[in-house]
C-alpha cells in the first residue's frame, strides 16, 4: 500500500482534502477501504488488512506523544482529526504521519515508555512496547518492537530510507514465495511497484519512507534482547554495539508499504538564496534525501537554474572510479568555455 501526503486542495471544507499545519491528505479512498475492512464480519479483506497494518505501524512506530488540551481551547481542523489531542513530535514529518493515520481511521491516543494505545474502528488497541531502536543518521531507520494484544505475537515495525530498507527485506519478497514470519491475512506487496512509486514521489520533491514489519518468535526475541541489554549498558562503544544488535533483529522484513511527505519551503527561501548567489557567494546544500528529491528541492529553492547542467554520482560510484569526477568536471568546463566564447562581452575570460 502507498500513502501520499501533500496532494490535497488545501481547503478544509473541500471533501477531497483536509488541511493541517503539516499535511494535506486527499485520498479518501483509503478511509473507505478501512471502513470496508471493519464491515468484513470476521472475514479478512486482504487489501484492507495490508492498509490496516500500514496505518497501525504509522501510529505506533514513532516517538510522538499525544497530550490533551484544555476543553475551552478552540478546535482546529487538525484537532478534530485526532479527537482534541495535541501531538508533540520531534519532527514535522512524524507528526504528519501520525495525523495522516488518524485521518484514515487509526488514531494514536496515548504513549508511555511501556505502552502505546491507538483507536481503530471505535475500539482501543493497547500494544506493549518491548524495545525501541532509535533513528540515527547512520542507521537511517527506526524500529519499535511490540506485543500485539490480540494475537500475543511479537512484532517488529521498521521504517526508514529505501536505501537501507530493501536490503533488509526477506528474500521471499523478491522471489514471490511464501515465508514464515509474514503477518497473517496479508496480500503480497509489490517491491517493484513501491520502488517505482517512490521514484515518482522523489522527483516531485517529496520525502519518502519505506515501511516493513515481521513477527518474532518469543525464544528468538528473548535471546536477542539479552544481547541488546548488554549493548545498551556497555561503558565503551555503546552506540556501535547497539547498532550491531539492531542489525541482528532488523532483517527478514516484509514490505508493508511506502509514504511520501511534503516538506514545503519556508517563505522567502528562494529569494534569499538568489540574493546570496547574486553576491557571488558559494551555496551548498547537504541532504540525506534521495538524489531525485535533492534535485527537485534545489530547483524549487532556485539553487539550481532550470536548465543548469548536472553531474550525478550515485552511492559508491566515485569509489569505484575516482577519475570519473575529474573527467566530468573537465567536460563541463569545456562546455562552459564554448558557451562563454560565443558571448559578446569581451570581459569573459572562460572557466579554468
Amino acid at each position: 500500500g502507498d500513502v501520499k501526503y501533500g496532494t490535497g486542495t488545501g481547503n478544509p471544507l473541500d471533501p477531497g482534502g483536509v488541511e493541517t499545519p503539516h499535511l494535506v491528505c486527499k485520498d479518501l479512498e483509503l478511509r473507505k477501504l478501512m471502513e470496508r475492512g471493519a464491515r468484513a464480519s470476521g472475514q479478512v479483506d486482504p487489501q484492507a488488512q495490508v492498509l490496516q497494518d500500514m496505518l497501525v505501524q504509522l501510529a505506533v512506530s514513532n516517538s510522538v506523544s499525544p497530550t490533551p488540551l484544555d476543553p475551552a481551547s478552540p478546535v482546529s481542523s487538525e484537532l478534530s482529526i485526532n479527537g482534541g489531542l495535541k501531538y508533540q513530535a520531534t519532527s514535522p514529518d512524524e507528526e504528519a504521519m501520525v495525523l495522516g493515520a488518524a485521518l484514515c481511521g487509526c488514531r494514536l491516543i496515548s504513549r508511555t515508555k511501556d505502552e502505546v494505545v491507538i483507536e481503530m474502528h471505535g475500539k482501543e488497541i493497547r500494544f506493549q512496547v518491548l524495545c525501541v531502536l532509535e533513528f540515527t543518521s547512520t542507521r537511517k531507520r527506526m524500529s519499535v518492537i511490540v506485543r500485539h494484544p490480540h494475537t500475543g505475537e511479537i512484532q517488529l515495525m521498521c521504517k526508514g530510507a529505501d536505501s537501507v530498507m530493501y536490503e533488509r527485506l526477506h528474500q521471499s519478497e523478491f522471489t514471490q514465495t511464501t515465508a514464515k514470519g509474514k503477518p497473517k491475512g496479508r496480500r503480497r506487496s509489490s517491491v517493484g511497484q513501491v520502488a517505482q512509486d517512490l521514484s515518482s514521489y522523489s522527483s516531485l520533491g517529496l520525502r519518502t519512507l519505506v515501511l516493513a514489519m515481521r513477527t518474532i518468535e518469543n525464544a528468538a526475541f528473548t535471546e536477542w534482547y539479552q544481547i541488546y541489554q548488554a549493548a545498551s549498558t556497555a561503558l565503551e562503544g555503546r552506540e556501535e554495539k547497539i547498532a550491531e544488535a539492531a542489525e541482528l533483529i532488523e532483517r527478514d522484513l516484509f514490505l508493508t508499504g511506502a509514504i511520501a511527505v511534503e516538506d514545503k519551503l519556508q517563505e522567502g527561501v528562494p529569494e534569499a538564496i538568489r540574493t546570496l548567489l547574486c553576491a557571488r557567494m558559494h551555496v551548498w546544500m547537504l541532504t540525506g534525501d534521495k538524489m531525485e528529491t535533492a534535485i527537485s528541492v534545489a530547483l524549487a529553492c532556485r539553487l539550481l537554474p532550470p536548465l543548469a547542467p548536472q553531474i550525478r554520482f550515485g552511492p559508491g560510484e566515485l569509489q569505484a572510479n575516482p577519475r570519473q569526477l575529474h573527467t566530468s568536471l573537465d567536460e563541463l568546463k569545456q562546455e562552459l568555455n564554448e558557451i562563454a566564447s560565443k558571448m559578446p562581452s569581451s570581459k569573459t575570460a572562460g572557466y579554468r
